[in-house]
């Protein structure tokens, strides 16, 4: 018996919903709408989610349809393949793909994402532009990620053009904020922060808006990162916003060039909300005590005494001997790191 429209949707959407969440915020209802150049089938209402109802608008305004029998099964195919990280599988039903629908791209996006394919995701966008694919939401939060990896130089081009076709969203935001901490972006970051501010009605920024505005100062790694960091902290916390130990994390990643005291309130703070240090925390709060850069790697127990025993402040030795002891004694993982360290200092004892 044929299966209704309304009936071979269902899946589908399920299926996309679940990995759109995964690519940047946006439900994958929007990989099941999309343009068409093929008569639209007749779809039996349906009742729309709340989240996903603006993707459905977009659609009936733009004239959309859901995809036909074959593309579902171009869709399912590639975002199975990106599930599984199988780019060989993902990218030869995307080059040998002929139509323009958007959702078939957008697919073929978060599959590169997923596999860490950033170039050949950054080729496929390309594709979509020289063949005047519509690029809704998600495609614009994904190039923007992509870009960020692949050539962050298109990064401002590609926000200009998204902003252009859409109106801002959180979502959208998030994607242009997480691109500038990828490169470390703290104007831009700072900037959009701003413009959000100004929108009427206002759009407030929420725990991910500053997570990754905190990480865009991290991954500066200037002198005075810590301070814009501790900035949009403290906005965050004017807002009401709760932080979780990610924030926290990334917070402290800002500060490894912050006076030691600076350092030491993040971490009085963490406590102070209830939170606890985690292995991932562990290891940015030692390297931000002793000002270890992030790529800074120890093969040894030995190598790191040597390197300890040449530091000059005697206070961060006391500090990371403090931690190290604290958190042995709150069950606390270290990493390697924070092995390495800790027998080093024992050493210098």
């Amino acid at each position: 018996m044929e299966m209704s429209a309304k009936a071979r949707s269902g899946p589908l959407l399920k299926l996309v919903r679940a990995c759109s969440f995964l690519a940047f915020t946006y439900t994958a209802t929007s990989f099941a709408t999309g343009a068409t150049n093929t008569e639209a089938p007749q779809i039996p209402p349906r009742r729309w989610a709340d989240e996903e109802r603006p993707f459905a608008a977009s659609a009936r305004e733009r004239g959309e349809a859901f995809l036909g029998r074959e593309e579902e099964k171009l869709l399912k195919s590639i975002v199975r393949a990106g599930r599984r990280r199988d780019w060989s599988k993902a990218s030869a039903i995307i080059w040998d793909y002929r139509g323009t629908q958007t959702p078939i791209y957008s697919a073929a996006l978060f599959a590169a994402i997923r596999c860490k394919q950033f170039d050949e995701g950054a080729s496929i966008y390309e594709e979509m532009c020289q063949r005047s694919v519509w690029r809704d939401l998600p495609s614009f939060s994904m190039a923007l990620k992509i870009f960020s990896k692949s050539d962050p130089s298109r990064v401002g081009e590609i926000w200009e053009e998204a902003v252009a076709e859409h109106p801002l969203d959180a979502a959208l935001c998030a994607a242009r904020l997480d691109a500038a901490a990828e490169v470390g972006d703290i104007q831009a970051a700072q900037t959009l922060l701003d413009q959000m501010g100004r929108l009427e009605p206002p759009m407030e920024p929420n725990l991910l808006h500053f997570t990754s505005a905190i990480r865009a100062c991290k991954n500066a790694d200037s002198e005075k990162s810590h301070e814009t960091a501790k900035s949009f902290f403290e906005l965050a916390l004017g807002q009401g916003i709760e932080p979780d130990i990610v924030v926290f994390r990334e917070l402290m990643g800002a500060c490894r060039r912050a006076p030691l005291h600076e350092v030491q309130t993040v971490y009085k703070f963490l406590k102070e909300m209830g939170l606890q240090a985690d292995r991932i925390f562990s290891d940015v709060y030692l390297r931000a005590v002793l000002q270890l850069p992030r790529s800074r790697r120890f093969q040894s127990i030995a190598e790191a005494a040597e390197e300890l025993r040449a530091m000059q402040d005697k206070g961060r030795l006391a500090e990371a001997r403090a931690v190290l002891a604290e958190f042995t004694s709150k069950d606390v993982q270290l990493t390697a790191l924070g092995h390495l360290l800790n027998g080093a200092l024992l050493q210098l004892q």
